[in-house]
């Protein structure tokens, strides 16, 4: 019977530091307080982890994306449609700068900065 060493296991998150991450795949969602997002997964080109982040869909948060979307090389000028821009995401590649930040007691990856990869 094959024996499970569950020490060496880690949730495969990236720590905090500077990667280059490549979008795996994207899929609307809703928070907890009913707003629409876009679940974003990345793994770093690597394969030293993976990360998740999520964009609130609503005006005053909608920067984030699009200084996203720019590092990403989409063009969002105008108005885009969500089915469209997670077609577009998928396979683009972006440098990012991951800090930890405590949320709710439990200390979560956020990216700070998304940059295009030099």
């Amino acid at each position: 019977m094959k024996e499970l060493h569950f020490d060496e296991v880690t949730d495969g998150n990236l720590a905090a530091g500077e990667y280059d991450l490549e979008v795996t795949g994207c899929k609307e969602s809703e928070s907890a307080n009913g707003n629409d997002c876009l679940d974003v997964m990345f793994k770093e080109v690597n394969n030293a982890g993976r990360h998740f982040e999520r964009f609130p869909l609503v005006p005053q948060a909608l920067w984030k994306l699009k200084r996203f979307c720019v590092a990403a090389g989409i063009d969002v000028s105008g108005s885009v449609d969500v089915a469209d821009l997670q077609q577009d995401l998928v396979g683009c590649c972006v440098h990012a700068v991951i800090e930890i930040q405590e949320y709710q007691g439990e200390d979560r990856s956020r990216v700070k900065v998304f940059t295009k990869i030099a």
